[in-house]
């Protein structure tokens, strides 16, 4: 019988005491925010859904564009056909392009 309680007790804790990592990211986090670069020439990124975005480069005609995202990667594509991949960790927006890293800032 002790045995039956002790097990009982030990998988009701296993189940109560489930972690953060088990939650799924939020793969629509990106919906109406707008992100700009750390330096005042890497641009604006807004993001209008969960598929679609516009990147505006100052002085230069807004680019429409599509991206994938999981939540904390994903990659962007512009309508030009230039491809960038990116992370997302917390209020921080990182996009690798083709020669260059650059940092984009969470706007409230």
């Amino acid at each position: 019988m002790k045995k039956i309680i002790f097990l009982t007790l030990f998988s009701i804790s296993l189940i109560a005491c489930s972690n953060d990592d088990d939650t799924p990211t939020d793969t629509n986090a990106l919906i109406g925010t707008t992100w700009i670069g750390q330096e005042t020439n890497d641009g604006i990124y807004t993001f209008a859904s969960a598929a679609s975005f516009t990147f505006v480069d100052e002085g230069e005609i807004p680019v429409n564009g599509t991206y994938t995202f999981d939540g904390n990667n994903g990659v962007l594509t512009e309508d030009t056909g230039f491809t960038a991949d990116f992370t997302v960790s917390g209020g921080i927006m990182t996009v690798q392009g083709i020669n260059a890293t650059r940092v984009y800032i969470k706007q409230e």
